[in-house]
């Protein structure tokens, strides 16, 4: 196996939330130049959100008045809309009072005209853009950090699936139910080679009867310890564990600056301001985890995984 799934996964990820950010810093250059427009009057709405639409406020000014008038809505329609002018009302509030007002109908026919944010809408959506980066850094330190965590369990997941593993207390409890005496004493008993083909007989009947050796039930006791210890592990110890369990170590930079990255993640996660991070900040994380989670997996994947083809010598 040249990459294990949870490689793959991992990068994936990391990938994802780069194109995302990729969006973001495109994105809002353009919302803060359209809010631009709309304030000097050369638009008179700007693109909703596609999902948080119940956020957005409406409300029917002057320019809506105008416009509605010069595609032929009436006067007495006109008249019962300006008694809500300059009324900020959420989206649901709006279409109801409107379509009370002039009808399903007339709502239909206009509703592109009389759906225009109101003006307190708009300046608040220009402040959320005000240290959007910085936000947005927060949270790509906070999901690339997270995702290298996922990436260690989920490896050590991986490597646990290649090895065939006994249910032990299911073992245990089968075996308790089977009359094994005569086999367990005369295959304990002191080596006597004249007995040879009595201990192959006894040896069959056990495995015939599901007998594992004692080294099957620690392995697969063992194999459980390792994907618990796996899941319930903290980020401080992912070095430790990686030294204890497949030998790989990072070197003192490495190990100093995973615990640096560690120290920043919860920085942010607890709402402290002792790091406050950047894009770039983010770019140098990304290209350590990035490194190091492919050195880990190169690793694994040679010695801990099963080779696809390999064959038992006879």
């Amino acid at each position: 196996m040249e990459q294990s799934n949870a490689y793959i996964a991992f990068k994936k990820r990391t990938q994802e939330i780069f194109s995302f950010a990729v969006l973001v810093t495109s994105s809002v250059p353009i919302l803060k130049y359209n809010i631009t427009l709309y304030n000097k009057g050369s638009i008179k709405r700007i693109s909703e959100p596609d999902y948080f639409q119940p956020s957005v406020i409406y409300e029917i000014n002057d320019s809506t008045l105008s416009d509605l008038r010069e595609n032929g809505l009436d006067e007495e329609k006109l008249a019962l809309l300006l008694e809500m002018k300059d009324t900020p009302l959420n989206n649901r509030e709006f279409k109801d009072c409107v379509v009370k007002k002039i009808g399903e109908t007339a709502y239909k026919t206009h509703r592109n005209i009389l759906k225009r944010q109101s003006g307190g809408y708009i300046s608040n959506l220009y402040d959320c853009t005000s240290g959007y980066q910085t936000k947005l850094a927060s949270y790509l330190f906070f999901s690339l950090f997270s995702y290298f965590e996922a990436f260690i369990g989920e490896l050590t997941k991986e490597v646990i699936e290649h090895f065939q593993r006994l249910d032990v207390p299911e073992y245990l409890s089968e075996m308790q139910t089977l009359n094994l005496t005569k086999e367990y004493r005369n295959l304990n008993n002191v080596y006597d080679p004249r007995k040879i083909d009595k201990y192959k007989k006894y040896s069959r009947d056990l495995q015939t009867k599901g007998y594992q050796k004692p080294e099957n039930l620690m392995f697969s006791s063992m194999l459980d310890l390792l994907k618990s210890t796996s899941e319930n592990m903290k980020a401080n110890e992912i070095p430790a564990f990686l030294k204890k369990f497949y030998f790989f170590e990072m070197d003192e930079i490495d190990n100093d600056t995973y615990h640096n990255f560690r120290d920043n993640r919860n920085s942010i996660g607890h709402g402290a301001t002792s790091f406050i991070p950047t894009l770039k900040n983010v770019t140098d994380a990304n290209k350590f985890f990035r490194r190091i989670s492919k050195e880990i997996d190169s690793h694994v994947t040679r010695h801990y995984m099963n080779l696809t083809n390999f064959q038992n010598p006879r």
